[in-house]
């Protein structure tokens, strides 16, 4: 969760399904809320030009994938927002009706009309540069970790702020599943691409299976 930490000085914007739980567990870093680059821009005046600020991002595909098993496996909470809970519901029905075949209730899920709109509304399927970048599409941190370099990149956060190097928590983690590769179909990557386009150029990400 996204915050402003005046001990470790540091700003962290929490990106949705990118190990942002695990990182604020440790305390000193720390969250309240996935607040946007931008929210924490206009409140942290000079801060914003002394603190280290940093977020994660991950291959828009496999994150996709991530928060749509997110919805299905983890359990309703009562103190979420009621939109939040309706989406929990959708989602959990929609993929018990596919119980049998996983991967093609996901394929379906990707190209349903429900994803087009939790893209514009949900927090986990929001892009990933709503949260990191500024109007023009720029990114606005200082340091963007990627997934796929985890462990180096966090180390790296680690040495700049003078923290000790600890291996990360996983929390959240959700049931070990294939690849994120094995549950598209051209069509369902090709739409979630489009989805994406932001993510995939600003992030460099190659946008094929």
């Amino acid at each position: 969760m996204s915050i402003i930490n005046d001990k470790s000085e540091l700003i962290f914007i929490h990106v949705p399904k990118v190990a942002g739980s695990s990182m604020e567990r440790l305390p000193w870093v720390g969250g309240a809320g996935h607040k946007t680059a931008q929210e924490l821009r206009k409140v942290a005046g000079e801060k914003w030009l002394k603190y280290l600020s940093f977020g994660f991002v991950r291959h828009p595909l496999d994150r996709l994938l991530s928060a749509y098993c997110h919805f299905v496996e983890k359990p309703e909470k009562l103190d979420e927002p009621t939109r939040q809970r309706e989406v929990y519901r959708t989602i959990k029905h929609h993929a018990a009706t596919y119980s049998d075949n996983p991967v093609a209730g996901f394929v379906r899920f990707v190209l349903s009309p429900e994803l087009r709109d939790y893209i514009k509304t949900v927090n986990h399927f929001l892009p990933q540069s709503h949260f990191l970048c500024d109007s023009r599409g720029l990114v606005m941190v200082n340091f963007v970790g990627k997934y796929e370099a985890l462990e180096a990149d966090w180390r790296y956060v680690c040495q700049i702020l003078d923290q000790p190097t600890e291996p990360l928590q996983h929390k959240n983690a959700g049931s070990p599943r294939e690849p994120w590769q094995k549950w598209y179909t051209p069509e369902a990557a090709e739409a979630a691409c489009r989805y994406y386009a932001a993510d995939f150029k600003v992030f460099t990400y190659e946008a094929k299976l």
